[in-house]
């Protein structure tokens, strides 16, 4: 993330949308916003879980993308994430009730040295669904801003979820992001 966090003043990902989603609508301070703010809520104790929205849960979704991403460079990819994509995908194991498919799933998962970058997105893939159990942030086109609420309640997805970002961007975001980002990555396993 440390590598995302280079913007060098064009944005995130140097400009170049990575999904579709209410994310990359964002001003680029907002985008510093909202990735502060789900960075936060994910990695530290907060008193209240923040509310589901499509923007946040495409936040979350953008990192993901991102370091599918950072797998297509065959020379640095794994060097860089490789270790800590598989480090996390053994502490989600283990954090887990064991069931019959587990030995199959860790069995697909890819390994030190593995060129197959399809591998490698299913991994990161399984650590995105950890956290985004459903992906309708990626219905808004369909349902957005309750245009089809029957369709929603049925599907239970908020009022309000698809509600447009209009909070602020937060002072400083950008770089308690970087720092929560730097604090991680220096706890994180080498490969």
């Amino acid at each position: 993330m440390i590598d995302m966090a280079n913007d060098s003043g064009e944005g995130l990902n140097f400009g170049i949308p990575l999904i579709v989603g209410a994310f990359e609508r964002l001003s680029l301070p907002q985008k510093y916003t909202v990735l502060e703010q789900v960075t936060r809520a994910l990695l530290q104790p907060t008193p209240a879980c923040p509310s589901l929205t499509a923007v946040s849960e495409s936040a979350i979704y953008y990192v993901y993308a991102w370091l599918q991403m950072e797998f297509d460079d065959v020379e640095g990819g794994e060097y860089v994430w490789g270790a800590k994509v598989l480090a996390a995908l053994r502490e989600g194991a283990e954090a887990d009730e064991p069931t019959g498919e587990d030995e199959e799933l860790q069995a697909a998962w890819p390994s030190m040295g593995c060129l197959d970058r399809s591998r490698w997105r299913d991994a990161l893939e399984s650590l995105a669904d950890r956290i985004l159990w459903d992906r309708d942030w990626e219905l808004e086109a369909e349902l957005g801003a309750g245009a089809h609420q029957a369709v929603m309640e049925r599907l239970d997805i908020e009022e309000d979820y698809y509600a447009p970002f209009t909070a602020p961007a937060a002072r400083g975001a950008k770089d308690r992001l970087y720092d929560m980002a730097r604090r991680i990555s220096d706890r994180a396993p080498r490969p």
